[in-house]
């Protein structure tokens, strides 16, 4: 017996001697000091990927995975640091430390996304290497930043040197000191360093740090609570904290705790990321009340509770230990998740669970009654105490989830219910016959298996006609806030601030992209960015140039104001598709400012309307862009709508009291231009495109405010400079209206119409022929305004662009007479012109001969 029990116990060690995994043998050489979300590592010994905790040990070889809203830190044992953003993935290809803990050397790859490396100075000042698709070098200092995305490195060094080369360009060395940004493209040299701006470090340090602070709060039993954080939302998104009486608008970033409701509206959509990795996804018209999110700090073990009376949710949830729970109560159900992916449809009557890549119960709320649900299967509780027996989910139930869900999948972004997150049996050696590392690594980064069936509910997907999907857009935009003013030359435009900055990017897809452009955009767009030095200024504003994902191109520009918490702006331009036609974009914006950032509500919509054929590729857009300063010199008048009761001897600019006072509003400066495409045809001749963008800068004053509602009549002329054109020293005009629709803390908001004419040449190449002329349209006016003491204190002003497009058959050619009636003049000119203009234009009618000068001017 004796014998027998000590030959067990001897197979027992043996066994378990040799199935610790090989990484066990080596020495680690650091350890992951954080980690925010969901992140996995590949071991060079083998096996398959394992989620990242806290505290494990970091050995040479690995390949660390962050994903969405995730972050990593590692820490080396030479005291160096290594911060992963989200969607990053590096491996520790080279690390040696001497036994005195000094680097000896160091070689970290970086895939893809964006990595803080901060270097310790216990090892030599060259031996801590980055290598990226595009780029190597070598830090000479102690913290700098990398990314690299779609085939671009940037490097951005905060303190110390680096010294960077493209591998395929070796000779052309590059030294990026502090202070310092450069790029590097995959199939070219370094570029030019320059100065990187506060709101680029700023923004960089965020991607780079915890989503959460540390947590404090510590229940009795040793529980910790659990946060959630809004990260992607679009459309109507309300939260009501747990202490409030009243729901109130979500902000992007914001924290969420126990107790807390999020709801969507009729075209709202919202991601909850929760601090233990997990996430909710609402759909349109959706609830959810965060009851319960507790982790007990030792085991890792925690309770994920939640409630709905409506709506259609997704959950993703990481690896679900014997102690921990995922649920989510309904009306007539309580539905728990092992792993991946449940998706919940709550209706009044009836709940039904889908599951993919791992299963759950459904228990009936009314009987108890109880179904195990595996992966790919669903089940529905009804009001009577039914629970169905799970069935397969059909190609049916599928297609009708995609209606609201985008497919393809994402669920091999997230560990099964086991936590490995291997695919197809993947996982095995890495000798051999068997899948190496970067076999392993495509596998987990295939992002369009046909088995998946749920997919991140942001960004939403577009569909146009005949529909085809359209992906998804970022183009990054960097500019500052200044005000409207004199240049040097006397003329009216927005004046930069250089000690400031505005540094973002708007999200939008593209109708028709990878074929000819054109539709509209309707939900899912956004602006997001980072500011700094902000201070009294209101405006900002910048010039914007972005390559889509299909090739086609767009130059415009982007501004708005941040006044208070509140953010409003534009987006605009031109563009050329893949097809080479041309076109303009538009879109009115507007969301929150919070401590030195900025969201949009992510409901923008982008008007993408194709025009010509012209004939030049997307590269060549930039070359064949014509600006134009032809709406300079400029005045306007206009009024309030309302009344008020003038109370005081000394209220605004009356004087008098006892008297009723029309507030007024007048614009006193006003600069601006437009853009169009300058073309060749096959005679080599120039000739410019009869459509393009406008911009305007304005000021002024104002009288007694009374309303959100105002109107502004605006108007002015400029010589007409375009060399060998039809129009070259004519007097151009245009005349408008802004329809204000908002007046109030601050800030104001307005739209804003019109015409513009040409004076032609005749034949014999002198003025006073005919006159064509077009519209100006989809256009936002965004401002703020001042108050203050004395009547010229009260001031305001303000940005403003659209679009605008030839009419040239506006008026008839050669005889110079409107092509339009008076009255449907009036339409766009709400403020009499007799009244705004009779002073304001003159010198139109002294070189327009036509009908429209007595009756618009007399």
């Amino acid at each position: 017996m004796k014998k027998t029990a000590f030959f067990i116990l001897v197979c027992m060690l043996t066994c378990m001697i040799y199935s610790v995994p090989a990484v066990a043998a080596e020495a680690g050489i650091g350890k992951y000091t954080f980690i925010s979300g969901r992140a996995d590592v590949l071991h060079k010994a083998g096996g398959g990927a394992c989620r990242i905790k806290e505290n494990d040990p970091v050995y040479l070889g690995d390949i660390v995975r962050t994903k969405s809203n995730s972050r990593v830190e590692i820490t080396f044992d030479d005291e160096s640091v290594l911060r992963l953003a989200p969607n990053s993935r590096v491996a520790v290809e080279e690390y040696s430390i001497d036994e005195n803990s000094r680097r000896q050397n160091a070689l970290v790859k970086l895939f893809r996304g964006k990595m803080r490396a901060i270097v310790s100075r216990n090892g030599s000042s060259s031996n801590f290497h980055i290598l990226t698709p595009s780029a190597k070098g070598i830090v000479k200092g102690t913290d700098v930043y990398a990314f690299h995305q779609a085939d671009m490195t940037g490097i951005l060094v905060k303190e110390g040197k680096m010294t960077v080369c493209n591998p395929s360009f070796s000779d052309k060395k590059t030294s990026v000191t502090k202070g310092d940004f450069i790029s590097i493209p995959v199939d070219g040299a370094p570029g030019k360093c320059r100065e990187y701006l506060d709101a680029e470090l700023s923004m960089h340090e965020k991607d780079t740090e915890p989503l959460f602070l540390p947590q404090v709060k510590v229940h009795a039993k040793g529980m910790l609570n659990l946060r959630g954080m809004i990260t992607g939302m679009g459309g109507d998104v309300s939260v009501l904290k747990s202490a409030k009486k009243e729901w109130r608008r979500a902000i992007m970033g914001e924290v969420l705790i126990e107790g807390d409701k999020v709801r969507t509206g009729d075209d709202g959509k919202v991601r909850i990321s929760l601090e233990n990795g997990n996430m909710l996804s609402l759909q349109p018209n959706s609830e959810i009340l965060l009851k319960i999110m507790r982790l007990d700090p030792k085991t890792g073990e925690y309770d994920n509770s939640f409630e709905s009376d409506y709506g259609k949710i997704k959950a993703i949830v990481e690896k679900i230990g014997a102690k921990s729970s995922f649920k989510v109560k309904t009306p007539t159900a309580v539905c728990a998740v092992r792993g991946t992916v449940m998706y919940l449809d709550v209706g009044p009557g009836q709940t039904t669970a889908f599951y993919e890549g791992g299963g759950g119960e459904v228990t009936n709320l009314l009987s108890g009654e109880s179904e195990t649900v595996g992966a790919g299967q669903n089940s529905t509780a009804d009001n009577m105490g039914n629970v169905s027996v799970p069935g397969n989910t059909t190609g049916e139930e599928r297609m009708n989830l995609d209606e609201t869900w985008e497919s393809g999948g994402s669920v091999d972004d997230y560990s099964t219910p086991d936590g490995d997150t291997s695919q197809g049996g993947a996982g095995g050696s890495t000798s051999g016959d068997g899948p190496t590392i970067d076999d392993l690594l495509e596998e987990l980064d295939n992002e369009n298996s046909d088995s998946n069936l749920f997919n991140d509910v942001l960004p939403p997907y577009q569909e146009n006609a005949d529909n085809t999907v359209t992906p998804d857009e970022t183009a990054a935009f960097t500019g500052n806030f200044g005000e409207v003013a004199e240049n040097s030359h006397e003329e009216i435009e927005f004046i930069q601030d250089k000690d400031t900055s505005v540094s973002g990017d708007f999200a939008f897809s593209v109708p028709g992209s990878g074929d000819r452009w054109g539709g509209r955009s309707t939900s899912g767009n956004s602006v997001n960015g980072i500011f700094s030095g902000r201070g009294d200024y209101r405006l900002w504003g910048c010039d914007t140039d972005y390559t889509a994902s299909d090739g086609g191109r767009m130059m415009g520009k982007t501004g708005g104001t941040m006044i208070g918490d509140d953010l409003t702006g534009k987006v605009f331009g031109i563009y050329v598709d893949t097809q080479g036609y041309g076109g303009t974009y538009s879109s009115f914006y507007r969301g929150d400012v919070g401590d030195h950032v900025f969201n949009s509500a992510g409901d923008m919509e982008m008007d993408f309307t194709s025009r010509d054929y012209v004939g030049i590729t997307p590269g060549e857009l930039d070359l064949s862009i014509n600006d134009d300063n032809d709406l300079c010199n400029g005045k306007g008048l206009g009024s309030f709508t309302g009344t008020r009761e003038i109370l005081g001897e000394k209220r605004l600019y009356t004087r008098v009291s006892g008297i009723s006072a029309k507030g007024t509003i007048t614009c006193t400066d006003l600069g601006g231009g437009s853009m169009s495409m300058c073309l060749e045809d096959q005679n080599e001749r120039e000739w410019w495109v009869d459509w393009g963008i406008w911009w305007i800068e304005a000021k002024g004053i104002y009288t007694a405010p009374d309303s959100d509602n105002w109107k502004l009549a605006l108007g002015g002329q400029s010589t007409n400079s375009e060399e060998g054109s039809d129009y070259e020293n004519g007097t151009d005009a245009w005349v408008g209206t802004v329809n204000g629709t908002e007046w109030n803390s601050g800030g104001l908001v307005g739209s804003f119409s019109g015409h513009f004419f040409h004076e032609n040449k005749d034949g014999d190449g002198d003025r006073g022929g005919s006159v064509c002329g077009g519209n100006i349209f989809n256009g936002d006016i965004v401002g703020g305004y001042e108050v203050g003491v004395y009547e010229e204190d009260f001031t305001w002003e303000a940005l403003g662009g659209g679009e605008w497009v030839e009419i040239t058959d506006l008026l008839s050619e050669g005889e110079g007479y409107l092509g339009f009636t008076i009255s449907e003049f009036e339409n766009f000119v709400t403020v009499p012109i007799t009244e705004a203009y009779s002073s304001l234009v003159t010198g139109v009618t002294d070189s327009m001969s036509l009908t429209m000068d007595v009756h618009l001017y007399e």
